[in-house]
């Protein structure tokens, strides 16, 4: 992977770190999946599910997803919290940590992890907003330091500890990710935002200072077209860049 010279990004924390200064309550806001480490951690859990047989799955689990997801990624997205219905929630989260667990070479962007760390120092609340499910999301923003209640994605509701296949809160993709942001900072925009595809653009254009993109997916990869675009517009506006190709 390639190396994001050091010096550009002293630049960007001396930036952030001004801004953080003259903002009055500050939040920063990331997406997860390919903008804080390289992997898919929703379609990684449910890979550990289909694995280890742990819910009721249609034949052919994975095409299913594929397809569902090309046609109605929305539908997609909220059906791999639904398939959990029935189950307790810590179970839930417990099967989440073994597919972390799972990866020990788990990878994510030092770069990234040096902002992150940055907010962290300077008391700025750093939240997750993605459209993987929550739940799998959990492990990986804890590698972060990021608390599971500022991790913002796709649930289902929970009753009685028991998830049921109720869909609860914004699809969080394109503007849904903005509307469930709001949800959870009382209507606060971040002041920062980052992502990696056009699924996130509407998150990153939400950000009232400071915008950051990534390029990271290569040709063979499903995002690579979508990061593309974004870059695209973040090249345009000048914003903020993590180019990993």
């Amino acid at each position: 992977m390639k190396t994001i010279d050091a010096d550009y990004v002293q630049k960007i924390k001396d930036t952030l770190l001004q801004t953080i200064k003259e903002v009055e309550n500050p939040i920063a806001a990331f997406d997860a999946d390919g903008t804080l480490w390289p992997g898919d951690m929703g379609e990684t859990f449910f890979r550990y599910q289909i694995q280890n047989n742990l819910v009721e799955l249609p034949h052919k689990p994975w095409d299913y997803y594929i397809n569902l997801h090309s046609e109605k990624p929305k539908d997609a997205y909220l059906w791999l919290a639904q398939i959990n219905k029935g189950r307790n929630i810590t179970k839930v989260r417990e099967w989440a940590q073994a597919a972390v667990d799972e990866k020990s070479n788990f990878a994510t962007f030092n770069e990234q992890r040096q902002i992150i760390d940055l907010f962290h120092e300077n008391n700025v609340p750093v939240y997750i907003v993605t459209a993987s499910v929550k739940w799998a999301v959990e492990p990986a923003a804890k590698k972060f330091n990021i608390p599971f209640e500022n991790v913002v994605g796709i649930v289902t509701k929970v009753e009685n500890d028991i998830v049921t296949d109720i869909q609860g809160g914004p699809i969080t993709y394109r503007e849904g990710k903005v509307n469930a942001l709001l949800e959870h900072t009382n209507n606060v925009k971040p002041f920062f935002a980052s992502g990696n595809t056009m699924g996130d653009i509407s998150l990153v254009e939400s950000a009232t200072h400071h915008r950051l993109t990534i390029r990271s997916a290569d040709k063979l990869n499903s995002n690579f077209d979508s990061e593309e675009s974004l870059n695209k517009i973040s090249d345009k506006n000048n914003w903020f860049q993590f180019n990993y190709l």
